[in-house]
This record gives structure tokens, sequence and C-alpha cells, in this order.
């Protein structure tokens, strides 16, 4: 086409300037639509189609790129038809019947999954869960395949294709990778194992597609979470396994801590039972921190609620960690892991998140520098708050992560609100340490019920 970006500028700068774009946007058209002869049978072939002209028509909500664009709402949502297909893939080849898979069928899901990940943020803790796996299973196959002699004979092969001018910036031919031995991964029929975890988590999506499909809502997600773009809030949280976890937000105005002894003296037990014996169902520090972020994050939901942080869109929180797989895991998935706890932590920040459209942004800060959070995560607050009475202003802004210009820091701090936890959620999250695979696929959380802020408690009065 002949049209541009520049001829918006024309108007302001050509003689007869108007004349000239509406003529050129004619001339477009006569050419687009493949002139001369009847619209609907043209002499020469158009370059688009005619249904699609029609179908394409700019109108406010549109569906093009295997997504829905609502520009009244500024929302991306996932078509019906592309729920459907993914349930159907999960249901006939994930399903607890199934107890094997090829790359073929991982490869369709997980193509699945990244399409639907463009409208639905939280989806994300099912990517790489099976990524994984599909790495096992052609780790197997070039096992299996480097005994046979077909694939020895392709191995011994030498490519030369890197030497050609015409090969481009191509990473296949500068490695001299034959896609012969690509192509043999690929179509090898072997299967692999399909591990607990892939059905729990295929039997996880299939319950969320039908209940969306069932209350009639589309998944969604606000453009101003796509954008690339600054985040309107940040928060910072740690955890410690000697006491329990802690965080606080400096432009939310809000401080937390919670030791492991109010999850239940059973926590408690658990921890020192199987902190870091590396098995599925044993406690580790990086689901702690994951924990913390959870915490939070429901501080940051009820903190936002207030008349001063309403914001004319839809908001994105950084969540500051310590922890570089916490991090991953609220910011990307589950961070190739297999733990059950993990697992159930995931289905409930993914359960609050669905309903908060608060988007999710992740950055790491390092340990000695997110002093305030630590403290928080390591006692209790009357044993170790006098001591901010004697940090200068300067020493305050950086402990806190206030910013610089504050003057008042002592007066600043003072405003935070203390956020306590709902017991019911209490009472989930401690169900997902102590027996992570009862927790429903589907939990109950209210966004209503995820915790309180009082006023009355600071952090320089008594809880």
């Amino acid at each position: 086409m002949y049209i541009d970006d520049a001829q918006t500028a024309i108007p302001a700068c050509v003689p007869n300037g108007v004349n000239r774009l509406v003529a050129s946007s004619i001339e477009s058209c006569y050419i687009l639509l493949g002139y001369p002869g009847p619209i609907d049978a043209p002499i020469i072939t158009p370059v688009m189609a005619w249904d699609k002209l029609e179908g394409f028509a700019i109108q406010p909500t549109m569906n093009s790129l295997g997504r829905i664009s609502d520009s009244d709402n500024l929302e991306l949502q996932c078509p019906t038809p592309r729920l459907i297909r993914l349930r159907d893939i999960l249901t006939r080849h994930w399903n607890v019947n199934r107890k094997r898979f090829t790359p073929r069928i991982a490869a369709q899901l997980i193509g699945n999954l990244i399409s639907c990940l463009q409208t639905n943020d939280w989806l994300k803790m099912a990517c790489l869960r099976f990524q994984s796996y599909l790495r096992i299973a052609l780790r197997n196959n070039a096992e299996r395949l480097i005994k046979t002699k077909h694939f020895q004979a392709l191995l011994q092969e030498r490519s030369e294709a890197w030497l050609e001018p015409s090969s481009g910036d191509k990473d296949a031919k500068l490695l001299g990778i034959q896609s012969r031995q690509s192509r043999a991964l690929w179509q090898c029929k072997e299967q692999t194992f399909t591990p607990a975890p892939a059905h729990q988590m295929a039997e996880w999506l299939i319950a969320v597609i039908n209940e969306h499909l069932a209350t009639g809502l589309a998944w969604r997600r606000p453009i101003s979470q796509v954008v690339r773009r600054e985040c309107d809030w940040d928060a910072f949280q740690d955890a410690s396994t000697s006491w329990g976890i802690g965080g606080h937000s400096p432009d939310l105005f809000y401080f937390w801590q919670m030791a492991w002894l109010e999850f239940g003296p059973e926590v408690v037990a658990f921890i020192l039972a199987t902190l870091n014996k590396g098995s599925d169902t044993d406690a580790h520090i990086n689901w702690f921190e994951y924990l913390a972020a959870v915490v939070n994050y429901c501080a940051v939901i009820v903190a936002s609620q207030e008349e001063r942080f309403q914001l004319p869109f839809p908001p994105v929180v950084c969540l500051h960690g310590d922890n570089m797989t916490s991090n991953k895991v609220t910011k990307k998935g589950l961070a190739k892991t297999d733990s059950y706890i993990c697992n159930a932590l995931a289905r409930i920040h993914a359960s609050i998140q669905r309903q908060a459209r608060i988007g999710i942004d992740t950055a790491y800060v390092n340990t000695k520098i997110n002093k305030f959070a630590d403290d928080l995560s390591r006692d209790y607050l009357e044993s170790w708050r006098d001591e901010l009475l004697t940090l200068t202003n300067e020493e305050l802004i950086t402990y806190s992560f206030l910013p610089s210009r504050t003057s008042n820091v002592i007066g600043r701090i003072k405003r935070y609100r203390r956020f306590r936890l709902h017991p019911e959620l209490i009472a989930l999250l401690s169900k997902a340490v102590l027996t992570p695979t009862k927790v429903d696929l589907l939990p109950k959380t209210n966004l209503k019920n995820l915790g309180q802020l009082y006023e009355d408690s600071n952090i320089f009065t008594s809880s």
C-alpha cells in the first residue's frame, strides 16, 4: 500500500496536502482491491481477499491474530474456540489415563499455552512445567537414537554450509547442525513417561477452562499490563527459615510480618524436620520466599483499594525479593520444579491474580540492602523497632527504600499501617505447605477476605 505514517504530516507542510492525502488513499485502495474489474471478481488479483477486507473492518472489538482486542475497555481477550481447543488437547493427551507422550504432543500443548498466555498472565505458571517435560522427552530421544546406525551416520556427516556466503546468520548453519538430526529427534516415535505433576497441571487447566466457559467470561488482560512500562508501585518481602516472613511497601504505606508459629505448630515442626532435604514434598527456602511474595501481593491488593491509590487503569506492582528462584516463580512460572508445595502455592497465587487484575513484575534486590524486609522476617517488631530512631534520615531512606527527597522519614514511616492476613487464607496457605496434594484445583479465594489494614497499629505502636 502507498499509505504510511509519514502521510499524517502532509497536510501541515505540503500545499493542497489534504487533497493529495485523499487521492493517495483512493489510489492505494484501487490497487489493493485489484482493479480494473468488478469488486467481487477483479481482473488483477487483489492483494487481500474481499472477505478478509470485510471481516477486518475497523471496530471497537476486533478478532485479529488469534485474540480479541477490545478498544472500549482497553483489554485483550482470548476467543472461546481457542480455550475449547486447549481443553481438548489436555483431555485427549494429558489425562490421567495417558501415561506417556511424544515431543510433538508436548510441543502442540506448549504452542497453545503460549497463544493463550498473551491474554492471561496468570497462566504462565503452567508453561515452564511442560517446557521442562519437552526437554526431557527430546533428551530421552537423543539417548535412544544415539545408539542407532542411522543416527550415528548423521552425526559423522560434516556440514560445510557455514562456509557458503548465502548462509546468513542462522545459528544452525554456523554451528554445523544438520536439520536431519533435529527432524530425527522430533519424529522419533518413542514415548516418554508422563510424571504425576503433569497430570495435576492438566487437571487444573481443564478445571479453570471449564469454570470460564460456564460463567461466560472471556480470559482477558488489560493493555496497561502488556506494554512495557515502569511499575506503579514497589513492594519488598523476605523470608527466613528460623522465624517467619515479612514485607512492606513504601508506596502503599503498609508493613506486615508473620511468624511460622502463626501458621500453626505443625508448620514449625515440618520445617525443622524436612528443610532442604531435596524431596518434592519437603520444605525449601525457595518456596517460603514464594509464600512471602504471595502474602505481599495480597497486601498490595488490600492497600490499593483505598481511594487515594485508585488509578484510571489496571496497575502493575513490582515485588522485590532477594531469592532468584522465587522471583522466577512469581513472574515466569514454576521454575522447572516438581515441588508439590510450589505447585499448590502457584494455584493459590493464580486464583488470586485472576480476580485482582493487578499485574505483577519482579526485581532482584540484594540481601544486604533489603534490610527492612529482612528484619521483619527475623523477629517480632517490638524487639528491634527502637533502633530505627537511632538512624539518620539518609540511613532510613536507604533502609526503607523511600524516595531520596523525603525530608521527614520517621513521620513517613509512622504512616505505615500493619497488614494482617485473613484466618481463612492463613489456613489455606498452611494446607499448601503441609498437605499440598489436598489443596483444591480451584482454591476458594475471595478478594474481600484477603486481609485487613489496621490504621491504629503502625510500626511505633503495639501490635
